[in-house]
């Protein structure tokens, strides 16, 4: 075990400062804070996964600079160089010491969010840190955390759904193998409030899972988007603000990418000698082998109600 604390006698507690003015002494606080989570940061790389260190003392469990936790921290080192078994005991210790003090306190802790306005469980997912994820998503409270986001932002899921296994997804220690697991937990025990979050725009999981991108994979997405709609078919007819199903946003995401796929060389043709060429259009934004498209029609074509269903496929009661 590795015996020397992560701060040092000169620098005393942050919890015992004896200053004036309240927002110094916060300012100071969070600074000392950040130094002994840079320090304990730099001890998990350099060390063995096997190697014991010592526990976070509580007071500097606590967020620091830019309001980021020592799990924003690791979630964001370089996925090579801290790779979750090397985390995986420093913060299974660290998630008891929280259990052990207060019921609430995972939950409290996986809340905060940093300036960005991601709690550690968004951060995992934007990130890609699936195995990180699939470990904290089993802590008590961790799937009320999953649900917090500030103003209309993205929380835990919606990073899912937007952040997905992509086809260039590679990177070492990003534990790809963990996402299907991350989507069960969610599935199986995440609230209706979560599940049906919408973000600013009105979107819901359900709209982010099947948006076109042509970095996702599709199996991935139809793998979410099923669960979700197992989870709750009430989904599909959840609007966003543009008046949008999840139906409606797939193939206005799928038009939009396709009219901007203008080759660079007709670009810098039309710039520089004012040619008019005309915009790469696609009025159905659907293709052959649009397999989101033809997933998420046929749920909607399983409707009772033909009329329904219309209002979901093409915006109106009746398409014809």
């Amino acid at each position: 075990m590795d015996d020397t604390p992560y701060y040092s006698a000169e620098e005393g507690s942050p919890a015992n400062l004896d200053l004036d003015d309240d927002q110094n002494q916060d300012n100071i606080r969070r600074e000392r804070i950040s130094k002994v989570h840079e320090r304990l940061l730099q001890s998990l790389v350099n060390h063995a996964p096997s190697h014991e260190i010592l526990p976070l003392e509580p007071e500097y469990q606590h967020a620091g600079n830019d309001n980021t936790t020592i799990l924003h921290r690791i979630l964001s080192y370089k996925p090579h160089l801290l790779p979750f078994l090397k985390a995986h005991a420093f913060l299974d210790q660290l998630l008891a010491q929280l259990l052990n003090s207060d019921s609430e306190a995972v939950r409290k802790f996986l809340s905060l969010m940093n300036r960005e306005g991601l709690t550690a469980l968004a951060l995992a997912a934007k990130e890609r840190r699936w195995d990180f994820l699939d470990f904290l998503l089993g802590y008590q409270g961790a799937l009320e955390a999953a649900e917090v986001s500030r103003d209309g932002g993205y929380n835990c899921l919606h990073q899912i759904a937007l952040n997905g296994r992509s086809k260039n997804s590679k990177a070492k220690g990003s534990g790809d193998e963990k996402w299907p697991d991350c989507i069960k937990l969610i599935r199986v025990n995440g609230s209706k409030e979560l599940i049906t979050s919408t973000d600013r725009n009105g979107n819901t999981p359900l709209h982010l899972a099947v948006k076109f991108t042509n970095n996702a994979e599709p199996r991935d997405q139809l793998e979410l988007a099923s669960q979700l709609i197992d989870a709750c078919p009430e989904l599909l007819k959840i609007l966003n603000k543009s008046d949008e199903s999840p139906y409606q946003y797939h193939l206005s995401t799928h038009r939009a990418s396709t009219q901007n796929q203008l080759p660079i060389t007709q670009y810098l043709l039309s710039t520089q000698l004012q040619l008019h060429i005309p915009k790469v259009t696609n009025t159905s934004a659907s293709c052959e082998d649009d397999t989101i498209e033809l997933f998420m029609k046929n749920h909607y074509m399983h409707f009772k109600d033909r009329h329904e269903a219309a209002k979901y496929l093409y915006g109106k009661e009746d398409p014809g």
